[in-house]
């Protein structure tokens, strides 16, 4: 008896679809599937909001520390202050700073900051 080899291939292709804002982006589909089901800024917005909400609710459980539950000192307050500043300034600040990869030229979303505000942030 013959042998029967079944081989699957699976076809991509690629396709523009609309978000729910209305924007058009370009997507792929494969087996079926669409790879993104919104435009980047749609997705940027959904996901920050999520992350957001989860930060902020952690910012509140470390001042919770601040209750006469717990002995802490200057120091500690300090190092806490430090280390948010410095999270912030390092992990959002810096890398929304840089400029956007664009292949267009002469436009950019990079805005100058004034260091006064920069000083100010550093100094809380």
């Amino acid at each position: 008896m013959p042998e029967t080899t079944v081989q699957t291939v699976s076809e991509t292709k690629q396709i523009t679809a609309t978000c729910g804002c209305g924007k058009s982006f370009a997507t792929t589909v494969k087996d079926g599937k669409q790879a993104r089901m919104d435009c980047r800024a749609c997705a940027f917005e959904r996901i920050a909001e999520k992350r957001m909400d989860k930060v902020l609710n952690d910012i509140r459980l470390i001042g919770n520390l601040a209750s006469s539950q717990y002995d802490y000192s200057q120091e500690h307050i300090d190092m806490l202050k430090t280390s948010l500043a410095e999270a912030i300034q390092v992990y959002v600040i810096d890398k929304f700073n840089k400029p956007v990869k664009s292949t267009r030229s002469g436009f950019t979303f990079k805005k100058e900051i004034d260091p006064s505000k920069l000083e100010q942030i550093n100094q809380e």
